[in-house]
């Protein structure tokens, strides 16, 4: 399966899960500002937010309509499985 991707600031690559057009061009610049903060970051994703704020929420796995996940992620958690 071809997953669309895209590129950080900083050169880290993100394949993107779910329903692509919800990644509009200041989505993913602020996902690509987002996972250039920290190499430790695996997956962004996209979620209502009930609070109006620029803040970032924290989670344990990816979740959402639209999920962007590292393309070194395997160097952060060890190998996927594959499908």
């Amino acid at each position: 399966m071809n997953q669309p991707t895209f590129r950080s600031p900083a050169g880290r690559t993100l394949v993107v899960f779910g329903d692509p057009s919800l990644l509009t061009m200041d989505r993913m610049e602020e996902f690509g500002r987002r996972i250039d903060t920290d190499p430790r970051i695996a997956s962004l994703s996209l979620t209502a937010n009930s609070e109006l704020s620029d803040r970032w929420l924290r989670s344990s796995a990816p979740m959402g309509p639209v999920v962007a996940i590292a393309h070194d992620a395997q160097d952060l958690v060890g190998e996927l499985p594959q499908e």
